[in-house]
C-alpha cells in the first residue's frame, strides 16, 4: 500500500505547508516597564494634580447634571400639581442661576488654570 492520502482541504507538502514555504519563528517581546509606559498606558498611579483635576471635573460635571434636572423640573413645572409648581416657584427657581453661575464660574477657573498649566 502507497502512503496515506493527504486529509480534504489540507495543503500538499509535510506538515501541512506547500512545498518550500519558510516558516516565520515568533520572537517573544519583553514587557518593558519604564514610569513613561506605565503613565500612557494608564497603569501608573494619579499624581495628586490628576486626583484633583478628577474630583474638579467630576464636581462640573455633577453641577451639569443638576443644572439639566433643574431646567426640566421647571420647564415642566406648570403640568404637575400645585404643590410641586409651588414648590419650584418658591425653591428651584430662585437657585437655579446661583447654580449655573456656580458652574460657569468653575468651569472658567478651570480653563484658566489648564491654560496657564506649564507656563509658571
Amino acid at each position: 500500500e502507497g502512503p496515506a492520502a493527504p486529509a480534504p482541504g489540507a495543503a500538499p507538502g509535510a506538515g501541512g505547508r506547500a512545498p518550500g514555504e519558510v516558516t516565520r519563528r515568533r520572537i517573544p517581546r519583553e514587557q518593558v516597564k519604564a514610569p513613561v509606559v506605565e503613565a500612557v498606558t494608564g497603569e501608573a498611579p494619579l499624581t495628586p494634580t490628576q486626583q484633583t483635576e478628577g474630583a474638579f471635573v467630576a464636581a462640573l460635571g455633577l453641577l451639569g447634571v443638576l443644572i439639566l434636572l433643574e431646567g426640566v423640573f421647571l420647564g415642566g413645572a406648570g403640568f404637575l400639581s400645585e404643590d410641586l409648581d409651588k414648590f419650584a416657584e418658591d425653591v428651584v427657581y430662585p437657585a437655579f442661576s446661583p447654580t449655573v453661575g456656580l458652574f460657569l464660574a468653575g468651569s472658567t477657573l478651570y480653563g484658566f488654570l489648564k491654560t496657564r498649566e506649564g507656563k509658571v
